[in-house]
């Protein structure tokens, strides 16, 4: 009796997470049924609580789907370098790759060779925050998440699933033109040889150019594009057009360099994945554009395609997934058929030995830490502040103690904190009661929050001739600033 047919995988559902929608793929019979549901004000999180039970209640376990939460670089490393020296190499240099402080994530796929010293890396990389929140969501809802990929592993894995069935080319070029970016990505023998990204193109930017400039109202917008909007008019027709036109600005250098990195040319046939919304004559202008043979993605030889259907590819055994799998051993369906054995195997072995798998810990012990971690920084950020607010206490006792003539300390700290806007962080103080002179130094989100402040500082009876300067270190995001001054003896 062959293990592999009494022992299966049980069904789980797919979720696409784009950045106004989730989509809901759910196995139902022989197919799948898919559900869209809006994300009202950026609330991802909480419109998942409410989602997941109503579409996975009777599966409870999913694969997620992300599109512009995760970043995607293509980078060189030397070939002497390891994927674990690469991913710590990553972790340290994180904000000088990506610009940012937060602390993230990777995953790496190798792609070619550059020359005989480097090897391009596709690397991904996800907010580590964004993720901790996403396994608590599902952990709260009480469902299993096994896998975390991005849109570019889904419609790969996608190609790779459909390459036996369909009989696809071993090499070629596939476009996946989604709502918030555009995945381009060339194939040679099954293996990814060159990518790019690009929000140019989008769905989204073709929404916003019609929405903000003809005042299409957004549920208009699917049918304008599939054809089957009888009022579009010239306007409507040059916006798309031109949008068109900057996507295949994005797609005609990516095809040159592709060609220049090959020794001989290959024949290629491009494959479209459409999984926003289905955009009438693009696949006839793409073969017209760059003369090759043009298909869509899962489209069965009788015409008929899905334009979900893309999503299967994140159940792909070789898509790179930022959480581990569990082990087969813990996925498993239970039928009538081995019911039987089960109970046999527990009569004749009552000792049994199960043997707890090390992954699937580790993952319950992240999911425990980061409920935590939230409430380990707040106990931190308090403790520091009880610290500070008692120093600041004994300062203002010696203050009233050794000043009795003057304005408090007190009393000058009390009246600045009571006329600095709420989006306005004071960096410094310094007050020099004998000599009266005060300086105030300080960080505004702009120019106008820190010329406030200096205003409602000039009202101020006992404040004299405040200045105020801005300093080099001002940012776009930022306003470093200075108010100097003197403080008027009491009458």
């Amino acid at each position: 009796m062959n293990l592999t047919n009494i022992f299966g995988s049980p069904p789980e559902g797919i979720i696409e997470i784009e950045e106004n929608y989730l989509r809901f793929l759910i196995p139902e019979g022989s197919g799948w049924n898919s559900h869209t549901v809006q994300i009202p004000n950026g609330d991802v999180f909480g419109t998942l609580k409410k989602a997941v039970p109503k579409y996975l209640a009777t599966l409870m376990q999913a694969t997620v789907v992300l599109w512009s939460d995760v970043s995607t670089r293509v980078l060189p490393f030397p070939v002497e370098m390891s994927e674990s020296e690469i991913l710590e190499h990553l972790t340290l240099k994180s904000e000088d790759y990506f610009s940012s402080t937060a602390e993230m994530i990777f995953r790496l796929r190798p792609l070619g060779l550059i020359d005989q010293n480097n090897r391009e890396y596709l690397v991904f990389s996800l907010n580590k925050l964004f993720f901790n929140r996403l396994l608590n969501t599902f952990s709260e809802v009480g469902c299993t998440l096994n896998r975390v990929t991005n849109s570019l592993e889904a419609v790969t894995g996608r190609f790779h699933q459909l390459q036996s069935k369909y009989g696809y080319d071993a090499s070629a070029c596939i476009i996946s033109l989604g709502y918030s970016q555009v995945n381009m990505l060339v194939l040679r023998d099954g293996e990814i040889i060159a990518v790019r990204t690009s929000i140019t193109g989008a769905v989204r930017e073709l929404e916003k150019s019609l929405c903000e400039t003809l005042k299409v109202k957004t549920e208009k917008i699917e049918e304008i594009l599939s054809g089957n909007f009888a009022e579009k008019d010239s306007n409507t027709i040059e916006i798309i057009q031109q949008n068109m036109r900057e996507l295949f600005a994005r797609i005609t250098p990516f095809f040159a360099f592709v060609r220049s990195k090959e020794k001989e040319s290959s024949k290629n046939t491009l494959y479209l994945s459409l999984p926003c919304l289905e955009i009438k004559g693009l696949k006839e202008l793409l073969e017209k554009s760059f003369s090759i043979p043009v298909k869509i993605l899962g489209e069965t030889p009788s015409g008929e395609s899905n334009r979900y259907d893309w999503l299967q590819g994140a159940l792909y055994n070789r898509s790179i997934s930022f959480l581990t799998p569990p082990s087969p051993m813990f996925k498993f369906s239970v039928t009538s058929k081995i019911a039987w054995m089960f109970t046999i195997f527990f009569l004749c072995v009552p000792f049994g030995i199960i043997r707890i798998n090390h992954d699937r810990v580790k993952f319950e012990i992240e999911q425990m830490r980061s409920k935590e971690e939230s409430s380990r920084q707040f106990l931190q950020s308090t403790d520091a502040a009880r610290e500070r607010y008692a120093g600041m206490q004994d300062v203002l006792k010696i203050a009233r103690a050794e000043i009795p003539n003057k304005y408090s300390v007190a009393y000058v700290l009390a009246e600045i904190a009571k006329n600095a806007p709420s989006n306005l962080r004071i960096s410094k103080i310094d007050y020099q009661p004998d000599s009266g002179s005060l300086s105030i130094s300080g960080v505004s989100v702009d120019a106008d929050t820190a010329l406030l402040f200096w205003t409602n500082l000039k009202k101020l009876p006992w404040f004299s001739s405040p200045k105020i300067n801005f300093s080099p270190g001002s940012s776009l995001f930022s306003k470093c600033f200075t108010v100097t001054g003197g403080v008027k003896q009491e009458s």
